[in-house]
């Protein structure tokens, strides 16, 4: 279904239409709602929906804080909000692009990818 929304309907001129709002229009149709919204944790015909905190602990304007060197005398809080209901994060790209990540640094990002993409991470060069 979203492959064939994603086919017919795709547009790059309007943000984030072909990614969620391809994947909200979706669900309203399987799941025969007009709101996703109060659907967080419901399973729908075999679907379950998350809410977008599982995905985006991180505000787009926070999201800085995963890029920040802390002082060697600053206690690291940054990943509190890292909990088991958390499937992913986003890390904005369109504004983390020119971030720089600094392998052996306690970067918030680096935190990240050494616990959760250790084959990754163990390949990836110094600064990335």
């Amino acid at each position: 279904m979203v492959i064939q929304d994603f086919l017919l309907n795709f547009n790059s001129t309007i943000w984030g239409h072909n990614g969620p709002s391809l994947i909200t229009r979706a669900l309203r149709k399987w799941c025969n709602v007009t709101d996703i919204e109060p659907m967080d944790y419901v399973p729908c015909r075999g679907f379950n929906v998350l809410p977008t905190t599982s995905f985006h602990p991180v505000h787009y304007g926070q999201m800085k804080i995963l890029f920040v060197q802390p002082w060697a005398n600053e206690t690291d809080g940054r990943l509190t909000w890292l909990t088991d209901r958390i499937i992913g994060v986003n890390i904005w790209n369109k504004l983390s692009k020119n971030q720089p990540i600094y392998k052996n640094s306690s970067q918030g990002y680096i935190q990240l990818a050494r616990t959760h993409c250790p084959n990754v991470f163990s390949i990836a060069p110094n600064v990335f």
